[in-house]
């Protein structure tokens, strides 16, 4: 179990340093910025992103944008993709620690995910 563990995660280095590696050839800040939160915000829907932030980071800080910026922009889209129906990660946590039902939980928090993209 533990060397497919090993195995899945130097794969998953391997694509993450391709991916910034093709993000940082873009060129234009704007568009380095954009496709990195576009990305964050698919991949946060789905899993935590610890990785993504350490690969992400140094590429902002590269094109001359500020690390205090960077981790606004970066904590909105995190809060966008945590609370992303279907498969918002905090969903799941709140209806199996209060017993609430997973649609009603959806239903409370979509003016929230409005107000977040809207920002």
């Amino acid at each position: 179990m533990l060397a497919l563990l090993i195995t899945v995660s130097i794969v998953m280095q391997q694509i993450l340093s391709l991916l910034g590696d093709v993000i940082s050839a873009l060129g234009d800040p704007t568009l380095i910025i954009i496709s990195c939160m576009l990305f964050l915000l698919t991949a946060d829907t789905v899993l935590v992103n610890l990785p993504y932030t350490i690969i992400f980071a140094p590429i902002a800080y590269t094109i001359g944008v500020d690390p205090i910026n960077f981790t606004v922009i970066f904590l909105v889209d995190d809060a966008i993709g945590f609370i992303t129906p279907l498969y918002g990660l905090i969903f799941y946590v709140t209806s199996g620690i209060s017993g609430i039902p997973y649609f009603q939980i959806v239903k409370h928090v979509l003016p929230y995910l409005f107000a977040l993209i809207a920002a």
